[in-house]
């Protein structure tokens, strides 16, 4: 499939995005939300879900995930990408301070590309030379896996 990717955005793993706490998935920084999606209510609710093509390296697997939108006393309207996500780029040896890169599909809303990026790769050096890289996360300029 042909497929047209928005810019990326970056996410580095905190403690409580890898079972350390209440996370269960991936919350993305406060100004990358509305790639995910807008709530259109102050509730906690089912957002979307989405259809991902998660790398890590050369290794690929097709999941289904969700994103939620959270509303309570700790939460005041935080995105969260729920649901398998997480076990997967724990299997993957996903660690404090890696950084998750996800690509939107321009062509369909649902569809995304998730990459697990570790320290000393090629794809870490790639985006640590980069001059858009602030360390908490945020837009990038990288092409997707699989789309040279």
């Amino acid at each position: 499939m042909n497929n047209k990717w928005l810019d990326p955005i970056y996410k580095t793993l905190a403690a409580s995005e890898l079972g350390a706490g209440h996370t269960s998935g991936v919350v993305p920084t406060r100004e990358t939300q509305d790639y995910f999606g807008v709530s259109e209510k102050n509730e906690t609710q089912l957002l979307k879900e989405i259809d991902v093509e998660f790398w890590s390296g050369e290794t690929h697997e097709s999941i289904k995930t969700n994103v939620m939108f959270y509303v309570s006393d700790t939460h005041h309207g935080q995105i969260h990408i729920t649901g398998n996500l997480m076990p997967t780029y724990l299997r993957y040896g996903a660690q404090l301070g890696d950084i998750i890169v996800f690509w939107k599909s321009v062509d369909k809303d649902t569809l995304f590309k998730v990459e697990l990026i570790k320290p000393g790769s090629d794809r870490w050096d790639q985006i640590d030379a980069s001059d858009d890289f602030p360390r908490r996360g945020g837009f990038l300029k990288l092409n997707p896996p699989d789309t040279n």
